[in-house]
């Protein structure tokens, strides 16, 4: 489908080019041009919403755009729609994981990284008080634009512990999944009292 659109658009534009350019300056879009090119914006419009790939909703996207331009500098009216990514495409849209799909992953060795659209944490617990719940920091440097200084940055977060491994003190790794609670949107995968990729000496 989307083959047979370019060769329409290919066609039309290669056609409108060669008058426009023998046209001298002179020339005006007839009735006939205005609704082909209007009935090729509509099915470029369709075939965004069911493109199959990234490259296919691009083209689609900058046809369609391409072809408003040309209407609005020609004196005709065509309002901005904005042509919304596919679902199908659109790998923010996935929805994260559950905390028990990301456990049941790790118990069948599979590893658990960023690639799967969510983030993986490494911090310290700082409290292991409530229930099923333990509160990592997480530290991260930065360098600073202006002054050039590496800035320490803390952050911490809530992590979902189902059997309560972690003690205060422990490093835990942690990832991303479906919110629990209100605060809650992180499930624990291991506890390590040094911190991962580190020897004890």
């Amino acid at each position: 489908m989307i083959h047979n659109l370019s060769e329409r658009e290919r066609k039309l534009s290669d056609r409108i080019f060669d008058v426009v350019s023998s046209s001298e300056g002179s020339y005006k879009l007839s009735d006939l041009d205005v609704s082909e090119i209007k009935s090729l914006m509509g099915e470029l419009r369709k075939n965004s919403h069911s493109a199959i790939s990234p490259n296919e909703y691009k083209w689609c996207v900058d046809s369609y755009e391409k072809w408003r331009y040309f209407l609005v500098g020609n004196g005709f009216y065509v309002p901005f729609v904005r042509l919304k990514r596919p679902l199908a495409i659109d790998e923010s849209s996935r929805p994260p994981r559950t905390s028990e799909e990301i456990l049941k992953e790790c118990k069948n060795g599979k590893p658990v990284d960023g690639s799967m659209g969510g983030r993986v944490i490494v911090g310290r617990a700082v409290r292991d008080s409530f229930d099923k719940t333990g509160k990592i920091c997480v530290e991260s440097r930065k360098r600073d634009s202006l002054t050039g200084k590496v800035v320490k940055r803390r952050k911490t977060f809530l992590v979902h512990d189902e059997g309560n491994e972690a003690a205060e003190g422990d490093f835990v790794t942690a990832a991303e999944c479906r919110p629990i609670s209100k605060k809650k949107r992180f499930v624990l995968l291991s506890v390590s009292p040094i911190r991962p990729g580190e020897w004890k000496i």
